[in-house]
């Protein structure tokens, strides 16, 4: 995998989102979202497969993209799907929250990938489709229609999901930041030792100042008389 799957990858899961879900909705309007979905998949994909010819992305393809970080944070994504989904299909009888579910572990995997690899573009997609997810199991839980926590938990993630895949197939692929699962090491933390020199060598250089005064006093004229202050008049 190099530096480019990860747009790929989650423009996947957009458009597995829309699919599955776009059929809840009307015929004309699921029909179109469907189509614009797709569309806007394969627009993705023939970025991408551009984009990997260039000399930048091949420099970046040549190493492993995805560390031990990423992989434990996807087996705890794949974890908690598994076992939600057991729960409401089974003790708690709520199929049709299945998708709200879904979109809510899918977020927090973005979310805690935003923490490990300590970017801020993945920790706004992750808090935007947790957002869906919960609001959608709100709607399970009170009774709304499928139409409606499809929309919210399905199509509206998924949208979310293929316009950041747009947003990484159409960047700067230099920038796109450190391989997934190792964290950034910001310029803050290179230069944290120079406050401290500077600290340090404040008071030296005001005492090496010093010795320049009194050897300027010492080659003055040594024949020259000290002048006395004159004495004050008084006053009448």
């Amino acid at each position: 995998m190099t530096a480019l799957s990860g747009p790929l990858i989650g423009s996947v899961f957009g458009l597995i989102f829309v699919l599955a879900n776009a059929g809840w909705l009307p015929e004309p309007v699921g029909a179109m979202l469907r189509g614009i979905a797709f569309a806007v998949f394969v627009a993705i994909v023939l970025t991408l497969r551009r984009r990997a010819g260039r000399p930048s992305a091949q420099a970046r393809a040549s190493g492993p993209v995805f560390a031990s970080g990423f992989w434990m944070v996807v087996a705890g994504e794949l974890g908690a799907i598994a076992a939600g989904l057991v729960v409401l299909n089974g003790p708690l009888d709520v199929p049709r929250a299945g998708v709200a579910w879904i979109s809510l572990v899918v977020g927090l995997h973005f979310v805690a990938l935003a923490i490990t690899v300590c970017r801020p573009s993945l920790h706004a997609l992750g808090t935007a489709v947790t957002t869906c997810g919960a609001a959608g199991l709100v709607l399970a839980a009170t009774g709304a229609s499928d139409a409606a926590i499809a929309t919210i938990a399905g199509v509206l993630p998924g949208v979310l999901l293929l316009g950041t895949g747009v947003r990484g197939a159409t960047g700067d692929p230099d920038r796109a930041g450190p391989p997934l699962g190792r964290r950034r090491v910001r310029s803050s933390e290179m230069a944290i030792g120079r406050p401290r020199r500077l600290a340090i060598l404040a008071p030296r250089s005001r005492a090496c100042s010093a010795p320049r005064a009194r050897s300027r006093r010492c080659t003055s004229d040594p024949t020259r008389r000290p002048t006395s202050p004159r004495p004050a008049r008084p006053g009448r």
